[in-house]
């Protein structure tokens, strides 16, 4: 009767570990533990990013389980700019995208509405429980992993729709998203640089 209850608790455990709903990779602790964090008196550029973050989430549609969302800025292990939105009510951005945002802008104004589309798109993914932070980790594994389970017309809504969320969440908090399109848009850049983080 005990081996029965040892292996009961063993696959539990085992679910709540690769399950969707108890991936270790949905809690910010990890990302923290992993990457480390800055804080915004830290850093001028993490200071912005807080900023613009807690403007934007004024107005921002929320998810009624996370009427209070918060920012992690984390440290970079390489160079690539990411951010994610978290299970747990966290959204989670590298410094490198932070840096990203301020590469090759013109003006403050610029880099303010890069980072509010940004953060305005995390806000959108978890105002809809939206989160396919494993399926990333899937595609860039060196397991074997279905694509088309990564790119499905469903998933590419869903990212055009935050785009659409993270637009209008920076044009209603003031910001200057006329300056993201043009002859150089700013999602053309920002998609250019991507790579996985390490340990994604």
């Amino acid at each position: 009767m005990k081996t029965i209850q040892y292996l009961a608790s063993g696959l539990l455990l085992i679910y709540s570990l690769t399950s969707d709903a108890a991936h270790y990779r949905d809690y910010v602790d990890y990302y923290v533990d992993w990457y480390g964090s800055i804080k915004a008196s830290e850093n001028t550029q993490v200071a912005t990013a807080h900023q613009i973050f807690e403007r934007l989430k004024k107005l921002a549609n929320k998810n009624p389980k996370f009427l209070n969302p918060k920012l992690r800025v984390l440290k970079n292990k390489g160079r690539t700019p990411w951010a994610r939105a978290l299970r747990d009510g966290n959204i989670v951005l590298w410094k490198s995208a932070i840096e990203a945002c301020y590469q090759g802008a013109r003006s403050k104004e610029e880099i303010e509405a890069r980072l509010a589309f940004v953060l305005g798109h995390e806000l959108g993914h978890l105002a809809k429980d939206d989160y396919w932070h494993l399926d990333i980790a899937c595609m860039f594994s060196t397991k074997k992993c279905k694509t088309s389970r990564f790119f499905t017309k469903e998933r590419m809504i869903k990212e055009l729709r935050a785009d659409g969320e993270g637009y209008a969440y920076a044009a209603l908090a003031g910001y200057r998203v006329d300056l993201l399109l043009g002859k150089k848009p700013f999602l053309r850049h920002w998609l250019k640089q991507i790579k996985p983080p390490k340990n994604s």
